[in-house]
């Protein structure tokens, strides 16, 4: 992934994190560290290697607002292309799951 785009993807995050933050009341200092350390992109290769709920992603999907994860953001058509199959296949279930067992709006 090029520069430009992993900072536009960590726009992306940014924004999602304080969205999160404004209208959920959602706090997560590991997110942010992990941004910091490892950089957008391994952050979302990291958190989309395993189908586990993390506890940021339980919380989110537990308010309904799947659309503030990690893992919808990585499904959008312009970063398809840098994650694997498996990444892929493990944000959707997270997200398909919310749905299923939570319910949400987005």
């Amino acid at each position: 992934m090029d520069k430009d785009l992993e900072l536009k993807l960590r726009t992306n995050f940014i924004s999602a994190y304080k969205t999160a933050q404004k209208e959920c009341n959602f706090k997560s200092p590991i997110f942010i560290r992990m941004l910091n350390e490892h950089g957008a992109y391994e952050t979302a290769k990291r958190l989309t290697n395993t189908s586990q709920w993390q506890k940021g992603y339980e919380k989110l999907a537990s308010l309904g607002r799947t659309d503030l994860t990690v893992e919808h953001i990585i499904l959008q058509e312009e970063y398809l292309s840098y994650f694997s199959d498996t990444q892929i296949l493990n944000a959707k279930k997270k997200i398909s799951t919310a749905k299923q067992m939570i319910g949400h709006k987005y």
